[in-house]
């Protein structure tokens, strides 16, 4: 099942078209994009096409160097950037970023709008593309965590882990206040660490870069290294939680945006919310399920 990406600002079509085709949340995706210096509310970037491939070639994605014109549906490459909505405003060039692909042979549109009533489109007729962009279909390396061995953790590893989580926690949770932080941290190895099943996400050289948490059917710890977000690695320890371990439940904390979007992102919804974590402290808990019952195959692209 696909998971289209939706853009979360009226002029973010480019960042959400890029988040598709590498396989990532909107959050994530525009988290990098700014770090490159690319915002959406830019108006210089709204007629601009180097921008999208820059953020492509940094994920290891060639594109075509010229914009390609149109002719039609059946002569375009598997992958593309496609500008449809083409308009001028005082004499520039405007459009909306959609990415065109096909899956298992049959085309079909990605288009981040929020507007719409389904984010895949196969109607062609109404959507009056100017031109494209070719993309090369990334490899696993682009979209994956590259030469990181899933693997069980070792009690010689629980040092490093506790860092990690801190580090983590300190780089995503800028809601925590500081006196809770630090008492959740003797907790983390009496109530967690030495308690779950873990996977750790280890780097060639040995370095832990993330690592999970599991509990029965449930996620209940997912943190990565700061320097090592957005390569691929938390993807990689939940579909391995999912389809090794038959994880189907996650808890998010409510404040905790771009968690929220990168679950919802690998197939879980909402289904409950709690009111207070569960240590009784006023962090809201998003209580989340696979929106799919029947296995992890039917719920990732």
């Amino acid at each position: 099942m696909l998971n289209p990406v939706i853009q979360e600002e009226t002029t973010g079509c480019g960042i959400a078209s890029v988040a598709n085709i590498l396989g990532k949340t909107y959050p994530e995706m525009k988290a990098i994009a700014n770090e490159m210096g690319i915002h959406a509310e830019d108006e210089s970037l709204w007629s601009d096409t180097h921008y999208v491939r820059k953020m492509l070639a940094q994920a290891g994605v060639n594109t075509s160097s010229q914009e390609i014109p149109f002719e039609s549906w059946q002569t375009l490459p598997d992958l593309a950037l496609l500008a449809i909505k083409p308009h001028q405003v005082a004499g520039k060039h405007f459009w909306h970023w959609v990415v065109f692909k096909r899956v298992g042979g049959q085309p079909l549109v990605l288009d981040s709008a929020s507007y719409l009533p389904s984010n895949i489109r196969t109607d062609f007729d109404a959507m009056h593309p100017a031109w494209f962009i070719e993309v090369k279909p990334p490899s696993k390396a682009a979209i994956k965590a590259d030469n990181i061995e899933i693997e069980t953790a070792r009690q010689a590893d629980y040092p490093a882990l506790i860092a990690l989580w801190e580090d983590s926690v300190r780089a995503t949770h800028d809601f925590l206040a500081e006196e809770d932080l630090l008492m959740l941290k003797p907790l983390i190895f009496e109530q967690f660490i030495t308690t779950l099943t873990l996977q750790v996400a280890r780097a060639p050289g040995g370095e832990i870069k993330g690592f999970s948490g599991v509990g029965g059917d449930k996620l209940e710890m997912l943190f990565i290294d700061p320097s090592a977000r957005g390569q691929g690695i938390g993807t990689a320890l939940v579909e391995h939680a999912i389809d090794v371990q038959g994880v189907r439940k996650v808890d998010v904390n409510e404040q905790n945006e771009l968690a929220l979007g990168f679950y919802r992102h690998l197939g879980f919804e909402v289904r409950d919310r709690s009111p207070v974590d569960g240590l009784g402290k006023p962090y809201p808990l998003l209580h989340m399920a696979l929106s799919s019952i029947d296995g992890p195959e039917s719920r990732l692209s």
